[in-house]
């Protein structure tokens, strides 16, 4: 089983790897930065696209495995808990998406990959 303590230490082995390449990226026209930003976005967005057809599988299976019960109490309290945490899935990834969603907007990422700066007014 996959347990936080063994997660961590991968994040952050992940993230002293890719520490030259963000330090590279400071060009003047920035345009390491919106290639760096454009592909986390990118990938982000592709996981997430991913996980939620997962939980939508685990969610079916779950409701697949209620009915195989047929009344059967074992079965049907492990079928639910099957489609809650398919249901709990699907909550999350839809809120990262949004998450994703917004912070594309915030920081002007556009479809075409275009970075807008901040302006002050």
């Amino acid at each position: 089983m996959i347990t936080f303590r063994k997660i961590i230490p991968l994040f952050a082995g992940a993230a002293a790897a890719l520490t030259p390449f963000i330090a590279s990226a400071a060009d003047p026209k920035g345009e390491n930065v919106k290639t760096i930003v454009q592909n986390i976005v990118s990938v982000a967005g592709l996981l997430i696209t991913l996980m939620m057809i997962l939980s939508i599988v685990v969610l079916g299976w779950g409701i697949i495995r209620l009915i195989i019960a047929a009344g059967n109490p074992d079965a049907v309290k492990k079928a639910k808990g099957v489609i809650i945490w398919g249901i709990i899935g699907i909550a999350v990834f839809v809120s990262l998406f949004g998450l994703i969603e917004f912070i594309k907007t915030y920081f002007g990422i556009t479809e075409t990959g275009a970075l807008k700066p901040p302006e002050v007014k």
